[in-house]
């Protein structure tokens, strides 16, 4: 966003590069490493975790994409850790530890339905 002076609209442009790489069809499990290569070809300035519903599941249609912020694991709340490199963004889940998503009706976080989601990293820089 670039001002033009108190009287004028501001103006848009773009501020980086910004590229993603989907999964097949797949939800993380309590354990797993997620790796998916970012195509940017340099160490991204941030890593984004997408879901992409394919199958109806926890009150979303096929098509509507979900941020997680958290992992849980059954008591308490973690915030993501993410990781990456010139080639691949990276999430290791611990052996107790799984990624939620919130149910967009009853606000309840939930597990994802196994293969009902492909999920996505998004590098930016």
């Amino acid at each position: 966003l670039t001002s033009n002076g108190p009287s004028a609209a501001p103006s848009w442009t773009s501020s980086g590069t910004f590229k993603t790489s989907a999964s097949a069809p797949h939800t993380p499990a309590a354990g797993e490493t997620l790796i998916r290569a970012h195509g940017l070809g340099f160490v991204p300035t941030s890593c984004q975790l997408v879901f992409e519903c394919v199958v109806a599941d926890a009150g979303y249609a096929v098509g509507e994409r979900v941020y997680p912020t958290g992992v849980w694991n059954g008591t308490s709340t973690f915030l993501l850790g993410m990781y990456s490199d010139a080639t691949n963004c990276y999430i290791k889940c611990s052996p107790s530890v799984y990624v939620f998503i919130v149910n967009k009706t009853t606000g309840n976080a939930v597990t994802p339905t196994a293969n009902a989601w492909k999920y996505y990293f998004a590098g930016l820089q």
